[in-house]
């Protein structure tokens, strides 16, 4: 008899430590864009870490022996996530250009809440609850702490609203995929993600950047790499496989992590503050996390 798949609604301890893990690679994403823009135009620095980034996988797949082949139904679905993809990297690149590292990688942090209202309606099986909501509500309060200084009041800096609608367009292709993935390769869903996006951020960057390149050092190539294989090929692939077998919604409240991450990193390579509000803010994440996430009952390892 053919097994059904059902997505989990418990996380095992490894599965939980590798989306935590993910996690603090993505909250470094923000402040390797904003290095990799010291000498690259703003899509052309997206579009050269979806390049090798594509590169990465094609070596991978082959070495690893990855089938290569989609399906036909599949290929409508992947132009859909492609161009959903290519708005969302656009949509942020451009807001983190105009916004400190640390302050997009708490606007895109917002995402888990709109996943967690996509999920509640396009997903039979992946409603809200009391549980979810009060992690996601105490996990939210900690990245508030984060901002809360007298300088800043309710107005929207620069690039703020690009930074939240890359943050929803991030969760309406999560959702959309998490109601095919069961029967999709994820490396395959990557890969070709990856390099059909590539190409049109090229054509952005021919038509909106002033330069493509204007400066090629370490640093800036460091950041371009850590996007590429660390963010995109591995940070991507470890995500969807968690996807494939866990609720969006409820793998989703790691993201929490996200902006605690990527202030630590924007104040150890860009020099933006770092405050004691971020001791606050980690313990209300990782409580919102726990109240999500932990039954004693089930966490055990697959």
């Amino acid at each position: 008899m053919k097994k059904i798949f059902k997505t989990k609604t418990e996380m095992p301890l490894s599965a939980i430590l590798t989306a935590a893990f993910v996690c603090v690679l993505f909250g470094g994403n923000a402040t390797a864009i904003k290095i990799s823009l010291e000498g690259f135009g703003i899509f052309a620095s997206s579009g050269f870490r979806l390049l090798f980034a594509g590169a990465f996988l094609f070596l991978w797949g082959k070495l690893t022996g990855k089938n290569f082949k989609i399906k036909k139904i599949n290929i409508k679905r992947i132009t859909i996530i492609t161009l959903i993809f290519v708005v969302q990297f656009s949509c942020y690149a451009l807001g983190v250009s105009k916004n400190d590292a640390s302050r997009a990688a708490l606007l895109i942090n917002l995402q888990p809440f709109f996943v967690l209202i996509l999920s509640h309606i396009f997903i039979a099986d992946d409603k809200i609850n009391l549980k979810k909501l009060l992690g996601m509500i105490i996990g939210f309060c900690g990245v508030s702490l984060l901002i809360i200084k007298k300088e800043i009041g309710i107005d929207f800096e620069p690039g703020d609203l690009l930074v939240l609608c890359a943050a929803l367009l991030w969760a309406a292709n999560a959702v959309y995929i998490k109601t095919f993935i069961k029967n999709f390769s994820v490396f395959n869903l990557t890969f070709y993600q990856v390099i059909f996006s590539a190409p049109i951020l090229f054509i952005e960057s021919f038509i909106f950047d002033d330069t493509m390149i204007s400066l090629i050092n370490f640093r800036t190539c460091a950041a371009i790499f850590y996007q590429a294989v660390i963010c995109t090929a591995f940070g991507f692939i470890a995500w969807n496989f968690l996807l494939k077998k866990y609720k969006a919604s409820l793998l989703h409240s790691f993201l929490f992590i996200t902006p605690v991450s990527g202030v630590f990193f924007g104040a150890l390579l860009l020099n933006e503050a770092l405050t004691f509000n971020i001791i606050g803010a980690m313990c209300l994440i990782a409580v919102g996390i726990i109240i999500a996430q932990y039954n004693p009952k089930k966490i055990t390892d697959i």
